[in-house]
């Protein structure tokens, strides 16, 4: 049996891993890393895995193996009632429950699978999981395509957990401003700018700006100002994606050096005078 090279990732550690990748090899790109990772992922949609599968060489081996890539027909047969249930909530036309036997059954049962997985790395129940899935996919799809949940399941997954990351996190007024002041920067320059309240993907980084500049002790104002000031030079527009990590650490450095800004990382240690004089008096 042998396994064909693949990788299975999110954008967002994609970013993470091209970031380490360019300074392990000292090389300076002339674009914003996720903009070049953006152009990699929309190109490799044509060379995309759709069945995950391993190369076999027997009759024997390979029946395994497709026990292990399809999912059970009892599963698959519940996952074409939710989706359906859930298409006719969002007022699709012309809704056909998928049947066993029909010939798109051999596609749902793969898609029934990508929803037991995703339900298994989140710990969700079946019906549960399959209700979020399909749920999250139709709002990422402008036709519904039942092809199309391969290729978008790692955005469903990214979607998910980045809602599960937000309500866990509470909300946060400091997060709404500093998502504000963002947009209104973009909206100076062009006249318009998207807003990510309902995107969770896109607006968890601004909550993770808030925690960042906690840190830091630096005003969100002066770290937002930073990430667009470090892409004036290419005339770029930061994306929520580049507003943390080692690119976004580097430009905030380099903002506070030009401007003069002193960010403190940490409280400064009291000294107690009064107890080391007294002990120095004891030693005496």
């Amino acid at each position: 049996m042998r396994r064909e090279p693949s990788i299975h990732t999110t954008r967002k550690n994609l970013i993470k891993a091209v970031d380490a990748a360019l300074e392990v090899l000292e090389v300076e790109l002339s674009c914003p890393t996720q903009m070049l990772v953006a152009q990699i992922m929309e190109n490799a949609k044509k060379y995309s895995v759709n069945t995950r599968s391993l190369l076999v060489n027997t009759k024997a081996v390979a029946k395994k193996v497709e026990k292990l890539t399809v999912s059970d027909s009892g599963d698959a047969r519940v996952f074409s009632k939710y989706l359906q249930m859930i298409r006719k909530q969002h007022f699709h036309r012309g809704i056909n429950i998928i049947k066993e036997g029909s010939k798109d059954w051999a596609l749902l049962k793969e898609v029934t699978k990508l929803a037991l997985e995703f339900g298994q790395n989140f710990g969700l129940p079946r019906e549960k999981a399959y209700t979020e899935y399909i749920s999250i996919a139709l709002t990422k799809m402008g036709k519904f395509s039942l092809a199309r949940f391969n290729s978008i399941h790692p955005l469903i997954c990214e979607v998910y957990e980045a809602t599960a990351k937000l309500r866990a996190k509470g909300d946060s007024p400091l997060a709404e401003k500093v998502h504000h002041y963002y947009r209104q920067k973009i909206i100076d320059r062009t006249g318009s700018a998207i807003s990510y309240k309902e995107i969770p993907e896109k607006y968890l980084y601004f909550v993770e700006v808030v925690e960042i500049c906690e840190k830091l002790r630096v005003k969100p104002e002066v770290y937002i100002d930073a990430q667009f000031e470090g892409l004036d030079w290419a005339g770029g527009i930061p994306e929520p994606t580049s507003l943390v990590g080692v690119k976004a650490q580097e430009r905030l450095q380099r903002h506070l050096y030009k401007h003069g800004i002193k960010a403190e990382t940490q409280d400064a240690p009291k000294i107690n005078w009064n107890k080391i004089k007294d002990a120095k008096n004891k030693n005496k």
